[in-house]
């Protein structure tokens, strides 16, 4: 009951500004806003500073570090290819494929790192950090190289142009970048990391009413059926593999509670984000993350049951 009112509490908020954006499309005041230049902001500013500052945030120290982070690349990996295996036996186009790759890859952190704060306090945070460190980077560097290669892209169509503009992708280069500063030890300017935090801090909200505000409900009543099986594999199919994997690696206690928790958190509004400005299906992308969010809402507390 108690995780049932955490996850309750972590997920209403963000069901409600999903909400919040759809209603600001039909106020008269917001009514001719240009979405586009934000979701373009949101895409070259406030993405790359998030993925920068989780990468860098993300920390091995702790003893079943590695166990964990072959956890997470296993549970990614296989939740990716069951989302590309739908979408070739369904023959989805491209852009529709993609959504679902992004959908079996990305994650909220929000929900689990809640989550994990409230049950186990700072040592949940640093099991927390742990998957911030290895699915971050996965999910970013994969979306962006499977989208730029399945779909057609002024770049040209030479694996040297694909390759060129993968690299030029602003969440590649926060990538990289914070990859480096990771592996260097470099203590970067307080006024720098500040700045980054507030950036990082305003992407949640934004992207949020920007993803509300592509909500479609033609668009989830026309693919429900995809939906509703990418959702099973997202919030179900997922945490139950992890489950499975932690028990096999030995992981046990808080450890695998917290790596159920990440795996078992709905896909991660940047996924809109990124479907509008390289060409992805959009409107199922942002389907994807409102049923998500309801769906995770009665699931986690049950896989967290099953973990603990």
């Amino acid at each position: 009951m108690h995780s049932l009112l955490i996850t309750l509490n972590a997920t209403a908020p963000i069901v409600l500004c999903l909400v919040v954006g759809k209603l600001l499309t039909r106020t008269p005041v917001l009514r001719g806003v240009d979405w586009g230049s934000l979701e373009k902001v949101m895409f070259w500013v406030f993405l790359p500073a998030l993925v920068f500052s989780a990468i860098i945030d993300g920390d091995f120290a702790l003893r079943d570090s590695w166990k964990l982070a072959a956890v997470f690349v296993i549970a990614q990996t296989a939740t990716a290819l069951a989302a590309v295996m739908h979408a070739r036996i369904a023959r989805l186009p491209a852009a529709s494929m993609t959504s679902l790759f992004q959908n079996a890859v990305r994650w909220n952190n929000i929900i689990p790192i809640a989550l994990a704060a409230t049950l186990y306090g700072d040592a949940g945070l640093e099991l927390a950090a742990v998957a911030l460190a290895v699915m971050v980077p996965i999910a970013n560097v994969s979306c962006i190289v499977v989208m730029e290669y399945a779909l057609p892209h002024g770049a040209g169509t030479s694996m040297r142009a694909k390759l060129a503009a993968v690299l030029k992708n602003p969440l590649i280069i926060a990538c990289i970048a914070g990859a480096g500063v990771k592996a260097g030890g470099i203590a970067l300017p307080g006024a720098l990391t500040g700045a980054l935090d507030i950036l990082a801090a305003a992407t949640l909200g934004v992207g949020l009413l920007v993803v509300g505000a592509g909500i479609s409900v033609e668009s989830i009543r026309r693919a429900r059926l995809h939906i509703a099986w990418a959702t099973t594999l997202k919030v179900i199919a997922m945490p139950l593999l992890t489950l499975a994997l932690t028990t096999a690696f030995g992981i046990d206690g808080p450890a695998r509670a917290v790596a159920v928790l990440c795996t078992a958190a709905p896909t991660a509004m940047q996924g809109y984000i990124v479907a509008r400005n390289m060409g992805g299906d959009a409107g199922l992308m942002s389907s994807l993350i409102t049923t998500g969010h309801l769906a995770a809402a009665a699931t986690i507390p049950l896989m967290l049951w099953l973990a603990v």
